[in-house]
């Protein structure tokens, strides 16, 4: 007799929840689950504006319903090993903490995640959001001897206040530099002019594009070049006054500007492009792959002490 027809008519069978319970914890639904995203994650790469698919219903609802999966066997599993007589194995529950802390880890980084670009000459600075400041101390452009670019290095100091907590790292492309919650990557470069003002005292006032400065008790704007294409600018498009009184000059290096200032020099400068990034998240990612590398280790050594 099978085991339908022996139950009474009063026998529920397995109970709801049981039931329900090995289904969101059932390894086949896990596969499921596993396979659509890898073949959804694999098409939204094939088409145009396929990373649309990442904040869609067809990514989250699996996403979720693994996490939940996930989340559900490791209680299960742990409550089951905690139940277990003799030894217990935990090295898959961290493994599987880890893997639940890196899904959770990589959604806060995903949504709170901030980017920004700054360009930067050597000697210039920018402040940062936690109140530290950044400075490029040099920047230099490499090639190779056929004259193909070989890569950019910034060399960076962060300064907290009048103390220095970063030193002369350099900055290339597959190296970033991590501050905080911040991450710097270098990322470009380009040529930028600049205006190098002197006034009769000897004092040199440099500025860039669209900069403002008192020099020799006049206010000078640096607007824009003339013959930016050769090895040195003719001249040098510039504001000088305010207001009404203001008048738009071109001068060229030993020209005055005021009273007692003048052009020292049109100069052509390499600036570094540099990439910040914001990402809350990383903390609690590089803790998840923490458990994840404890938890393979963990399990490794228990299978071996099993088998001595």
């Amino acid at each position: 007799m099978s085991p339908a027809a022996r139950r009474g008519p009063d026998d529920p069978g397995i109970p709801p929840l049981d039931g329900f319970v090995r289904f969101i914890t059932s390894v086949k639904l896990a596969i499921v689950l596993i396979a659509c995203l890898v073949a959804g994650g694999i098409a939204a790469t094939l088409v145009p504006r396929g990373a649309r698919f990442f904040t869609s219903p067809a990514f989250l609802v699996p996403a979720v319903a693994f996490f939940v999966n996930l989340a559900a066997c490791t209680i299960r599993r742990f409550v089951h090993e905690l139940r277990r007589p003799g030894r217990h194995r935990h090295g898959p529950d961290v493994l599987h903490l880890g893997l639940i802390i890196l899904m959770v880890g990589s959604v806060v980084s995903y949504w709170s995640r901030g980017t920004g670009s700054i360009t930067l000459t050597p000697g210039e600075s920018a402040r940062l959001p936690d109140g530290s400041t950044l400075t490029v101390t040099g920047f230099r452009f490499d090639r190779y001897p056929d004259g193909r670019p070989k890569e950019w290095v910034s060399t960076l100091r962060i300064t907290e206040g009048d103390v220095s907590v970063v030193e002369g790292y350099e900055l290339r492309v597959n190296r970033p530099l991590r501050h905080g919650r911040l991450s710097f990557y270098q990322s470009s470069y380009t040529e930028e002019w600049q205006l190098a003002l002197r006034d009769d005292t000897g004092v040199e006032r440099v500025l860039s594009e669209g900069e403002t400065a008192e020099v020799g008790g006049a206010a000078v704007l640096f607007m824009a070049t003339e013959d930016p294409t050769g090895s040195g600018a003719g001249r040098a498009v510039v504001r000088i006054g305010k207001g009404d009184d203001s008048r738009v000059a071109r001068v060229a290096p030993g020209d005055p500007i005021g009273p007692s200032a003048g052009v020292a020099d049109i100069r052509r400068v390499l600036a570094t492009g540099i990439l910040a990034v914001a990402d809350p998240g990383w903390p609690v990612v590089a803790i998840a792959l923490a458990l994840i590398a404890a938890g393979l280790a963990l399990t490794f050594l228990q299978k071996l002490r099993e088998a001595a």
